[in-house]
């Protein structure tokens, strides 16, 4: 996932990733988000540009993910997609201690070298698709608290959950009006 800047092209590179479950694994070095089981081939498309020293990098990820549901755990599949772009620019020689950044600064990646590595980027854009609850459907009724049965196929033996009510001392509490 490396382009070499000096084979940039004037009008510009298009490039196709096909990022496996594997190479995902690999790229996050072997650390999978809490409750992800697996990913099809995720697929990115970019577009690089070159404009004087700084390189532009446009593109979208779209991937089919598997992952645990957030109320019963059963697996859950759903397809994200969404469009980023970069602006690399050569990293200064020199870092000051201090620097206030202004708001076109946080859209700047800094790269050394002749070689632009797009694997971080790409890394970056697979698990900002991965959303912090998923659910298997927007009827799932989750896992009953006392058995741990799955209520997706109706209810368990346990009868309805029992919740204590930690306000029932408070019932004969009276208070004189002023």
């Amino acid at each position: 996932m490396k382009i070499i800047i000096n084979n940039i092209p004037e009008g510009g590179l298009r490039r196709t990733f096909h990022v496996d479950e594997g190479l995902f694994e690999h790229l996050s070095g072997g650390e999978k988000p809490q409750g992800f089981l697996s990913h099809d081939n995720a697929i990115v498309n970019c577009e690089i540009t070159q404009i004087k020293d700084r390189i532009l990098v446009r593109g979208d990820v779209s991937a089919t993910f598997v992952m645990e549901c957030s109320r019963c755990l059963a697996p859950a599949k759903f397809t994200a997609s969404d469009n980023f772009v970069y602006i690399f620019v050569p990293q200064p020689s020199q870092l000051a201690e201090e620097l206030e950044l202004s708001a076109e600064d946080m859209d700047v990646v800094f790269f050394s070298g002749e070689a632009l590595d797009l694997a971080p980027v790409i890394l970056e854009q697979i698990n900002l698709l991965i959303p912090f609850m998923v659910l298997c459907g927007e009827d799932c009724s989750g896992i009953c608290p006392k058995c741990g049965k799955s209520k997706k196929g109706g209810l368990c033996n346990c009868g309805p959950a029992q919740t204590e009510n930690k306000f029932s001392q408070l019932k004969g509490l009276k208070l004189n009006a002023r």
